[in-house]
């Protein structure tokens, strides 16, 4: 073993070791300190490890290895132990690492290596540049408008993204692996590692207040929230006594009223009016009607007199309702619809 580092409850071992017992687990292993087992974490380095180091969420590796996670690296590495992903850091040197030290902006190593992706030989020092993707969290329709892939130094700051939402959606946060990062819309933020931000939408909502005018009421849920789209439930205007449903402030007269589909906040009054009744009379065989045989009176007030006018031959018997006045006027009325009923004289 070349190297240790603790990091909370695990302990990162580096050296030229194939495994630990039986369990192959070549130059680089975990070991969970609360228990003392070997892990299963295992990155799988081609080459020995001669220097590790933490710093923040990263662990930072040294050693002679070309491949590192599955990935190539040139003999150092840097992997993210919270979002368990390597850097796309790679110095490429072409020789042994034998010890590595890093600040956020910086990593300095040092080896047998003559060259990297710098020119330097045993010591190079290296200005980390950190990849920031902008995702959406794949919400149909969603877009966003921008750089997307940027890979900046550490500590500066990103040009700005805005997340665009669809139709029917609104942006609600930007998250890095599962954590709110801002609310900002667009985002610009500095870089301190390599980060995957990624916008998050959610439906829109949308009220339905529904409220009675005067003389009436209404039954069933008055405020309501729907998903953008969504339908309502069923709500229906009762007038009081002497009164009738007219419509609805927004011109609807549907009664019950249900509304579907709804992609607006909806707030509307019920209507209503003085009921008007119908005054219909009219003349069996052997008479007629003297006066207006059919009124439209409001309720409660009274209609206009009517005669029932019996031909040669006959008497006026009665009303179909069974009323005997001649002339008749009904007064405070609700709904009449009567008859003359004659007798033959």
């Amino acid at each position: 073993i070349s190297a240790l580092v603790v990091d909370g409850d695990t302990l990162y071992a580096g050296g030229q070791f194939p495994g630990f017992g039986v369990t192959a687990r070549p130059y680089l292993a975990t070991f969970d300190l609360t228990t003392g087992a070997l892990t299963d974490w295992n990155l799988g380095p081609s080459g020995f490890v001669y220097s590790l180091q933490i710093l923040n969420s990263n662990l930072y590796a040294a050693g002679n290895f070309t491949s590192i996670g599955g990935e190539t690296h040139g003999r150092a590495a840097i992997y993210d132990t919270q979002s368990q992903l390597m850097s796309n850091w790679d110095p490429d040197l072409d020789a042994q690492a034998n010890t590595i030290s890093a600040s956020d902006a910086r990593v300095v190593v040092g080896g047998n290596f003559t060259h990297g992706t710098i020119p330097a030989s045993y010591l190079a020092v290296f200005e980390v540049v950190y990849d920031v993707q902008f995702v959406t969290d794949g919400t149909e329709g969603a877009t966003l408008s921008g750089d997307v892939n940027q890979s900046l130094a550490y500590g500066k700051m990103t040009s700005a993204v805005t997340a665009v939402a669809p139709t029917g959606y609104q942006f609600v946060k930007w998250t890095c692996n599962d954590v709110e990062v801002s609310t900002a819309n667009p985002l610009s933020i500095t870089v301190d590692g390599d980060m995957t931000l990624r916008a998050e939408f959610e439906m829109d909502t949308v009220t339905l207040k529904y409220a009675a005018g005067d003389h009436g009421q209404v039954s069933g849920d008055l405020d309501q929230t729907v998903s953008y789209g969504g339908n309502g439930t069923s709500v229906e205007a009762i007038p009081d006594t002497g009164y009738e449903f007219f419509q609805w402030s927004d011109g609807l007269d549907d009664n019950p009223r249900t509304d579907v589909n709804v992609i607006e906040d909806i707030d509307v009054s019920a209507l209503f009016v003085p009921a008007s009744y119908t005054l219909a009379y009219s003349a069996g065989t052997g008479g007629s009607i003297q006066g207006i045989a059919s009124q439209n009176v409001l309720y409660g007030e009274n209609g206009s007199e009517v005669l029932a006018v019996p031909e040669t031959g006959y008497d006026f018997l009665k009303w179909s309702d069974e009323l005997t006045a001649n002339p008749r006027q009904d007064l405070n009325v609700a709904n009449y619809a009567v008859r003359i009923v004659s007798e033959e004289s």
